[in-house]
């Protein structure tokens, strides 16, 4: 189970405090945490190397198209992070809180 949690979102940390809480033995835990760190790995490091394969192809073939993409996304991203500022600093309209004399 705590190796094949690695492959989830949001189960990792349940079964890593379960196996803790059932006093899983030490000598079978960290071979599931290695062969699930290992495959959790592998994955991550497939995605990035094809995103950046297809940045590369899109850049080498289609340059402008490339450029355009990027700046969407830089776009994007200081469109989301301006949007979480000014909601942060936003006032509250939450009902007052009754002062004691």
């Amino acid at each position: 189970m705590v190796a094949v949690s690695f492959l989830t979102v949001g189960f990792q940390t349940a079964a890593n405090f379960l196996a803790g809480s059932m006093r899983m033995p030490l000598s079978r835990y960290l071979p599931a945490l290695f062969l699930g760190g290992a495959a959790w790995a592998l994955i991550y490091v497939t995605a990035s190397l094809g995103v950046l394969e297809v940045l590369g192809r899109l850049f080498a073939e289609q340059t402008a198209l490339g450029v355009a993409g990027v700046a969407a996304l830089v776009l994007l991203g200081g469109g989301v992070l301006v949007y979480r500022r000014r909601r942060a600093a936003a006032p509250s309209f939450a009902a007052p809180v009754a002062e004691e004399p």
